[in-house]
């Protein structure tokens, strides 16, 4: 399976989620979802200056989300478009953690293949 395919990468893909897509809140990011009709989901990540002003510290914590997504791509059910924007306490906490809060948003929404 090609994961390059899974990036969103336009404006605009960004601006459509954003704008009317499902709103769930997590301890350390916030996410909208979106159906995009499509036999794939494709996901995005921010991570804004507010998060922290290091690019290294941004730039961990978007490489450990795109990890957990890529970890589950064969578990999650195609046709959907996902944001994640992290907070700023998301900087405190691992891996592990991140996967956790992300599992139980899958689960909560039934985004999981049985």
């Amino acid at each position: 399976m090609r994961f390059a395919v899974h990036f969103l990468k336009n404006k605009k893909d960004f601006q459509r989620i954003l704008k009317s897509g499902y709103f769930y809140n997590a301890p350390y990011f916030k996410m909208k979802w979106l159906d995009n009709r499509l036999a794939i989901f494709r996901f995005g990540v921010v991570a804004s200056l507010k998060v922290d002003k290091k690019a290294v510290v941004r730039n961990k914590l978007k490489r450990r989300m795109r990890a957990i997504f890529l970890d589950q791509a064969t578990h999650l059910k195609p046709g959907y478009d996902f944001v994640i924007m992290f907070k700023p306490e998301a900087k405190k906490c691992d891996y592990h953690q991140l996967k956790e809060a992300m599992l139980i948003f899958f689960q909560k929404n039934r985004l999981l293949n049985k």
